[in-house]
């Protein structure tokens, strides 16, 4: 089946702010599903806002997956995501990573102003 001339239509504004943004952004490469990310904005907020909002994002948040080095920049951000839920929530931590409660346990120690708290035992 065709698509029809406003959904074509779209694809092809989706393109070329895509395109834009990249070419300002000389660090920047694409990445399979930068997108999704775009498209998401664009339904959300319009293309011009979309525009601004993802030239942020790749300078930013997204930076490492357009770097073009790869995914294991990326990779070595979300080895971070553990600790970062067992600091900001030891519960869901716990939930989320039962082989790894002592992050939780760590994390709640240091919440609480536990003397000690993540440092390793003597002996």
């Amino acid at each position: 089946p065709s698509a029809s001339p406003s959904a074509s239509s779209g694809r092809d504004a989706l393109a070329r702010m895509l395109k834009r943004v990249v070419a300002r952004n000389p660090r920047a490469r694409y990445y399979q599903g930068l997108h999704d990310v775009a498209a998401t904005l664009a339904l959300q907020c319009g293309f011009a806002v979309a525009e601004v909002v993802l030239t942020r994002l790749l300078r930013g948040h997204l930076r490492d997956c357009v770097a073009g080095d790869g995914v294991e920049p990326v990779l070595e951000t979300l080895r971070l995501l553990p600790h970062l839920v067992a600091v900001a929530d030891p519960e869901l931590h716990r939930a989320v990573f039962p082989d790894r409660s002592s992050f939780a346990a760590d994390a709640a120690a240091r919440r609480r102003g536990d003397a000690g708290a993540g440092r390793a035992k003597e002996d």
